[in-house]
């Protein structure tokens, strides 16, 4: 008995160390990759006999090969999940489907932008901390939901606010700058998905900054996501105005990264 389970389990190794192998090259949280990992196991578990039949490969080499390309398949979707911002736009398509009204909530500050879109927080619900903005940072909002509702008409594609206003608590749980705009209520993080990846709508911005009343524009990329950080307070130095975050580099101008 105790050899039948090893013989079983004896083909699935190979598969098992290429799914565990492609993980060396992949970014994002362990959870993630946890996920990822368990994918490769089982499309190697379920692929390897149809992919030995289509090559001709042994089944420990098939097992490898289909282990590693799927866990790289994964790393794919889970990253244009992230970069196009798809959690939000699936959630309004069914909410449309379910006939139900767009979220909103929190009183429009403009025509496209609510007060409870800016200053939404998944961190602020999970931990229970208090994000209402102060009245200073109320007025710097104000500011800065008109600044996207130009950068919207702009791009003329809606905008998707991941990041707006957070509290000096909310921030430093994010893991903040104490400095950072976005404890005042003067920078918003988007994304566009039906105009382009973020790259792509920073280098649309960019070169109309004072024309939209653009403060600064960030180009951020880190831990494999990839936003655009819209600030409407101006940096003291000029050269900090249109710059590229990646990781802990910081690059002038937008560059892709």
């Amino acid at each position: 008995m105790d050899n039948n389970w090893f013989d079983q389990l004896l083909p699935k190794v190979p598969g098992i160390l290429g799914s565990a192998g492609a993980l060396m090259w992949m970014q994002g949280t362990w959870p993630r990759k946890g996920a990822m990992l368990v994918l490769g196991i089982a499309a190697s578990n379920y692929g390897t006999p149809d992919f030995v039949v289509a090559t001709g490969f042994s089944e420990g080499l098939a097992g490898f090969v289909v282990g590693m390309f799927s866990m790289t398949a994964a790393d794919w979707v889970f990253r244009a999940w992230d970069q196009f911002a798809l959690g939000p736009l699936l959630n309004e398509w069914v909410r449309k489907r379910l006939g139900l009204p767009p979220k909103d909530g929190g009183g429009r500050m403009t025509p496209h932008f609510s007060l409870a879109e800016l200053t939404a927080s998944a961190t602020a619900q999970r931990q229970c901390l208090d994000n209402t903005p102060t009245p200073e940072a109320l007025q710097r909002l104000a500011l800065t939901a008109a600044m996207l509702e130009r950068v919207r008409a702009h791009l003329g594609v809606p905008l998707i606010v991941t990041s707006g206003y957070r509290s000096r608590a909310v921030n430093a749980a994010v893991g903040g700058v104490t400095s950072s705009d976005h404890a005042i209520g003067a920078a918003a993080d988007i994304v566009a998905p039906k105009y382009g990846a973020p790259y792509i709508v920073a280098k649309a911005l960019a070169p109309h900054v004072n024309a939209l009343g653009i403060g600064q524009i960030i180009y951020e990329s880190v831990g494999g996501k990839h936003w655009v950080h819209l600030s409407t307070r101006v940096p003291d130095k000029p050269v900090n105005r249109v710059i590229t975050v990646s990781g802990k580099k910081t690059l002038a101008g937008i560059q892709e990264v």
